[in-house]
């Protein structure tokens, strides 16, 4: 189709979403994957999409999920995740500051979504792309 144009930004309706985010998987699958450049822009539109889809207020899981208090649950879920850790490895970050920004951000969407934690998360298989924002 000529009048095919690729965009970065979804359209506005959800069926175009849809064919707007099956060409985003499509681009991930090509050899290199998705260019570093706008893999950023995606995980931002594609988080927004979420939040605004299911209503959420992002202020109100950034006081519950990152807060700095500690909760009751706090000390199971630290140890699930040091241990899917350890099991999944974690080889690829080197230094003790990306390993607490790491469990952090684990313990951040453990709190979140109680229900998914933190166990069995695949780590190991997503690792590359959680080091990326770590860094960042």
């Amino acid at each position: 189709d000529t009048k095919l144009r690729f965009s970065l930004d979804p359209p506005g309706s959800e069926s175009g979403f849809e064919d707007w985010l099956n060409a985003m998987k499509a681009v991930a699958r090509l050899p290199d994957g998705i260019r570093s450049y706008f893999r950023r822009k995606l995980w931002v539109m594609l988080a927004n999409y979420h939040i605004d889809r299911r209503a959420l207020s992002y202020e109100k899981i950034r006081r519950v999920a990152f807060n700095e208090r500690i909760n009751p649950d706090d000390d199971r879920l630290s140890f699930r995740i040091i241990k899917d850790l350890h099991r999944c490895g974690w080889s690829g970050i080197s230094g003790e500051a990306e390993r607490i920004h790491l469990k952090r951000v684990l313990l951040g969407y453990a709190r979140f979504n109680k229900t998914i934690g933190c166990r069995d998360s695949g780590i190991g298989a997503r690792s590359n792309g959680i080091r990326r924002r770590v860094r960042t």
